[in-house]
């Protein structure tokens, strides 16, 4: 077969091909045609109008937007003030008494773990209650930063009275459980009572203390009673 029977045999188109061709040539001038024909250079009706709904949501976003840009712009800049007013008053949550607080509550504090709550109870039944924030620092466990941070939330009632020992009544056993008097001490107080009937006051108990080249510590004054 010659070059012009195949160019023949290849150019050559049936009735069906022919309208085939023609309908796809029709749909490809319409595609072309028709976004031309309604397109219109005014602005939609319905953009300009804006509803109610649309402008706040509009302005909430534009509200994030700046927000975020002013964060963005402090850190770089490492300034820290806002552009908006902000109530800088911040309310201080109500203080504990830590005479009347459990071991539950005191272990909700920041920094005080369950183990801590338990030997501050402890501690403070063995003093017969705080008459000083500054005597948590004796709890064994408690660092000065925990202190610290911690005595914020932490109040003394002003009435409170502290459990006394009746220091002309008292047993060994009583005087014992107090963590300020060392035995040498009890032993010397309890040897002057049972020689001169009573002790008169806090003085004395700092010279009989003396007089066996011990010391007696003036925080102890508010837990001892004269008087019973």
């Amino acid at each position: 077969m010659n070059l012009n029977a195949h160019i023949k045999v290849w150019l050559t188109f049936s009735k069906k091909e022919r309208a085939g061709i023609f309908i796809l040539v029709v749909i490809a001038i319409s595609l072309w045609a028709l976004p031309r024909f309604f397109s219109s250079d005014g602005v939609p009706d319905e953009i300009l109008t804006i509803s109610p709904v649309r402008y706040d949501s509009a302005k909430a976003i534009l509200v994030r937007n700046n927000a975020a840009n002013s964060f963005d712009t402090d850190r770089r800049g490492f300034s820290f003030k806002s552009n908006n007013k902000v109530n800088a008053t911040v309310r201080q949550p109500p203080k504990i008494d830590i005479n009347l607080a459990d071991s539950a509550a005191l272990e909700r504090l920041p920094g005080i773990g369950e183990k801590l709550s338990i030997r501050i109870v402890r501690y403070r039944d063995r003093l017969g209650g705080f008459v000083a924030l500054d005597q948590l620092k004796e709890v064994y466990g408690l660092s000065d930063s925990t202190f610290n941070f911690v005595t914020r939330y932490l109040d003394i009632n002003v009435s409170f009275k502290p459990l006394q020992i009746a220091v002309n009544k008292a047993d060994y056993m009583q005087f014992r459980r107090h963590p300020y008097l060392t035995t040498s001490v009890l032993k010397a107080l309890l040897a002057y009572r049972k020689t001169h009937g009573s002790i008169p006051d806090f003085k004395s108990c700092e010279l009989i203390a003396k007089q066996i080249g011990d010391s007696l510590p003036t925080r102890i004054k508010p837990y001892l009673d004269f008087e019973n």
